[in-house]
């Protein structure tokens, strides 16, 4: 399996790409010191730390302390399985929930989920479609896997935005900041970062949002309600003022 594949599907229970680089790592070489990793991933070491830290508090990693030094290991694949599940399981109890509220009429709620690529593309072209000059679009927490995959898209949607007047705010994550930096650059576009990335990955279209989920199958829950839409965008709000 590719190494970049292998990365993305580890993302999918919360590891950044240096905790799974360390966690293929230890898994690779058990019982290695933390000195090791350091000098091998030539990484910076209070990051090895820390993720080693959060491995282990994942269940992902183990810890012995042999004569002073503290050596790392994998706890294996079961642990890691049990992790996905447990995820797994949270994510499809919320679409259940969210799946539950049913789909009114025009004035109330009204909730979709779409399948693919392409069903993400078709959700947030009819979010666009339904703004005007002035209109602001407001982004936050989108991983790396969505500019990996479908940048050459999403420079097509942005150009058409901006001939359109819509504004756009974005909060990236910092492992994102590459494309961001390209983002940074046009009209109409303002972008920031966390230090601490966001923990969910939600776009703001007006009273229209949408929570898109890319992982081994990509998902977009969309929803149309003017109070969901203006928490989220008060949600934003404070994190926009806690980014630069």
């Amino acid at each position: 399996m590719d190494r970049g594949k292998v990365k993305e599907a580890l993302a999918l229970v919360g590891l950044t790409p240096i905790d799974a680089d360390i966690y293929l790592y230890v898994s690779a070489n058990p019982n290695c010191r933390a000195g090791r990793i350091i000098a091998e991933l030539d990484l910076n070491r209070s990051k090895v730390y820390d993720s080693l830290n959060k491995l282990s508090k994942l269940g992902l990693a183990s810890c012995v302390l042999t004569n002073y030094v503290k050596r790392y290991a994998s706890t294996g694949p079961e642990m890691l399985r049990r992790n996905y599940e447990s995820k797994s399981e949270a994510m499809g109890e919320t679409i259940s929930y969210l799946s539950s509220l049913g789909i009114q009429e025009a004035g109330g709620l009204r909730l979709r989920m779409v399948e693919g690529e392409e069903g993400y593309k078709s959700v947030k072209d009819e979010f666009l479609s339904q703004l005007k000059k002035g209109d602001e679009i407001l982004i936050m927490g989108a991983p790396v896997t969505v500019f990996e995959r479908l940048e050459y898209y999403l420079l097509g949607f942005h150009k058409r935005r901006r001939s359109m007047g819509v504004d756009m705010r974005a909060i990236y994550n910092y492992e994102v900041k590459k494309f961001g930096q390209i983002r940074e650059k046009w009209s109409r576009t303002q972008v920031r970062y966390l230090h601490k990335g966001a923990s969910a990955w939600v776009e703001i279209y007006g009273d229209n949002v949408m929570m898109p989920i890319f992982s081994d199958r990509i998902v977009t829950i969309a929803l149309s309600d003017h109070a969901i839409a203006s928490s989220f965008r008060d949600y934003f709000g404070i994190l926009w003022k806690n980014s630069r």
